[in-house]
């Protein structure tokens, strides 16, 4: 067994065994994905993955000999990436100003990935060891599929829409070929996820009325074949058993409402990001805003619903890791929070944004809340001291004349000084909601009732701008030219909504409807959402409604996540499953398997009637008494950054 150490655990070890030590419980679990070689130690927070463990450790991986193995400490701005056991920057030295994505080994050794950026040109890039080799013009989505010994495959979506797979080649000095070999042009098609077996390939697409499985050929231009009309047919990762037939597995799940409610929100967290591995970041690439507070939530949520101490494990130690990621434990910055860095790449202490501090702060609060009598008393002591400090930071930011928050004037970012957007307000205001001192509430209830007054409601529901009317009249605005501004996107809608749902007891009932009536319109355009409100604006799965829009959901929304959504196990998707779960209501759920190729077959059939049925015997995972499993001793040994193997 090989033990990864890292610098910043000697910080995580101190707070995370004071924490532990108040903790009721049974004796230590373990989460178990015999798929993927993965388990967690639920009373430690281990992560074991091939051989390899760690508190974070995200991935282990092998090519032709080599191996790469990606992990994170607490407030680290960047992951640390080992091949061969020796640290690589995949980023190079820009790799915390923009946010990393996919990493592949490639055959020889060299580290393949891509980056894009929130600042300047806004481009995506692909990097061959810390070198941009491809660019990719701001709008474009790119998804890295294959690294070959001669070639790289992508799946890419340009700004206007429509999906290619490409084959970039390399050259004999190691550089790609900047120009692409199309094999697949998508057309209309949406691809969700690709399977690539030699010069064949499935898909989980939707292609005109047809969505499930496809097949088709790299080498000829035959339009996709149907294999499995089933529109929530998904590929999966299930143990292989002796005598199974070879193949792509791919799972069909049916059942009731809250059964595929919990089953969609449960497979997603825990077969995504497992063990919570990205909660000991810094907000340096927007992982702890953006991500890790909605997967806390949800965590804190199924544990509120079901009791299942697995999610209450899992949420704390996400807890314990968001607090000690704070820039001040990291003695980067002695102020509480967590700084972006993306939107400020030429500032090294990064951006302390009012929004990214509330949303990480209301998600602990919120989690703290669900688990009762598991967030022990360090949990709520550290969470409230970070809520007070961010209340004290910001109050020079509020303007008591507007009786709205503005943005730091002497911020480097472009907004400097402007009155902050909607979501900025609104997800402060839910932070002073939840203090004692009565005059932050009433606060709070003031910018809810300013926002309630400045929103429409449409033939199709609710209607509100990205910004107060306030900001757009500093920027000289006239009535004529802020009515032609566009209204909000879907995705801030959503960061809003969430803030909002703190102030039900507030909120004009024709506003309420309002905001369903605009989700039912918005969920109207399909899969391929619009990006704003009224239905303007480009079109893509990225815009469909998630995250708070599951706090005043429509019929339509209800129903529509009863089914695999885009992005499904986004964690703002994640959390909208966890949120509309009713764990009162009828459940029955079916799972299906089919083993495809050139056709597909039936396989196994499993049925559960209850969530504990599900938990306790699932195909993808398992929770197991300690003395079940590996007992190998995880020693986190502080102060070094070496992959260790103790059979030497």
């Amino acid at each position: 067994m090989r033990t990864l150490t890292l610098t910043s655990l000697v910080l995580y070890a101190a707070f995370g065994a004071c924490v532990q030590a108040g903790q009721p419980g049974n004796p230590a679990e373990h989460l178990v994905l015999p798929s993927q070689g993965l388990g967690v130690n639920l009373g430690t927070g281990v992560v074991t993955r091939n051989g390899y463990s760690d508190q974070c450790l995200e991935m282990v991986s092998r090519s032709s000999g080599n191996t790469l193995v990606v992990t994170r400490s607490p407030g680290s701005d960047r992951p640390k990436v080992f091949v061969n056991g020796k640290q690589r920057y995949p980023g190079g030295d820009q790799s915390s100003k923009a946010r990393l994505g996919a990493l592949r080994l490639s055959p020889d050794g060299s580290l393949v990935s891509l980056r894009s950026w929130k600042t300047g040109d806004k481009q995506t890039e692909l990097l061959i060891d810390g070198e941009v080799h491809l660019t990719w013009k701001r709008g474009s989505h790119v998804r890295l599929l294959k690294v070959g010994r001669q070639s790289i495959l992508l799946l890419v979506t340009g700004r206007k829409g429509g999906t290619r797979l490409v084959r970039h080649d390399f050259h004999p000095d190691g550089s790609v070929s900047g120009t692409g070999h199309t094999l697949r042009d998508f057309n209309t098609c949406t691809v969700e996820r690709l399977r690539l077996a030699g010069t064949t390939a499935l898909g989980q697409m939707t292609c005109g009325p047809d969505k499930g499985i496809f097949a088709f050929s790299l080498d000829d231009g035959k339009e996709p074949r149907l294999l499995l009309g089933y529109e929530d047919a998904e590929f999966v990762s299930l143990q292989k058993k002796a005598g199974s037939p070879k193949g792509t597995t791919v799972l069909i799940a049916s059942g009731s409402p809250a059964a595929l409610h919990f089953y969609y929100a449960v497979t997603g967290l825990l077969m995504n990001q497992t063990g919570e591995v990205r909660a000991c970041m810094s907000d340096a690439e927007g992982l702890q805003s953006w991500n890790q507070s909605y997967r806390l939530r949800s965590q804190a949520l199924l544990f509120e619903k079901t009791g299942a101490s697995v999610f209450a494990d899992l949420a704390r130690k996400s807890m314990r890791l968001t607090l000690a990621s704070q820039d001040r434990a990291q003695g980067s910055n002695q102020t509480c929070g967590w700084s972006s860095k993306i939107y400020a790449p030429d500032k090294p202490e990064g951006l302390k944004l009012m929004i990214n501090q509330a949303v990480i702060a209301n998600s602990l609060a919120n989690a703290c809340t669900s688990l009762g009598d598991n967030c022990s008393v360090a949990l709520r002591s550290g969470i409230d001291e970070t809520r007070q400090c961010l209340v004290e930071k910001f109050e020079p930011q509020f303007d008591p004349d507007l009786g709205l928050y503005r943005i730091g004037p002497d911020e480097a970012f472009r907004f400097a000084g402007a009155v902050a957007p909607w979501n900025w307000q609104l997800s402060f205001a839910a932070l002073l909601d939840q203090l004692s001192d009565p005059n932050l509430r009433a606060r709070s209830v003031d910018i809810v009732g300013k926002f309630q007054s400045e929103a429409t409601s449409g033939e199709d529901g609710a209607l509100w701008r990205y910004w107060p009317r306030a900001s757009y009249l500093e920027r000289g605005h006239s009535e004529q030219k802020i009515a032609e501004e566009r209204f909000e996107d879907t995705g801030h809608a959503g960061i809003s909504m969430l803030a909002l749902a703190v102030f039900d007891g507030l909120l004009v009932r024709e506003f309420v409807d309002g905001m369903r009536a605009r989700a039912s319109y918005v969920l109207s355009f399909g899969s391929n959402s619009p990006r704003d409100l009224d239905g303007k604006g480009p079109r893509a799965g990225r815009w469909f409604p998630a995250g708070g829009w599951a706090e005043f959901p429509s019929s339509a929304f209800q129903d529509v996540y009863e089914s695999v959504v885009p992005s499904r196990t986004s964690s703002d998707a994640i959390f909208a499953y966890a949120r509309l779960f009713d764990p009162e209501a009828k459940f029955h759920l079916t799972l299906t398997s089919h083993v495809c190729t050139e056709a597909c077959v039936v396989g196994e059939e499993y049925s559960f009637s209850s969530p504990d049925a599900f938990l306790e015997n699932n195909p993808f995972f398992r929770i197991e008494p300690s003395q079940k499993t590996d007992q190998t001793q995880h020693q986190l040994l502080p102060r070094t950054t070496q992959l260790k193997n103790q059979h030497q």
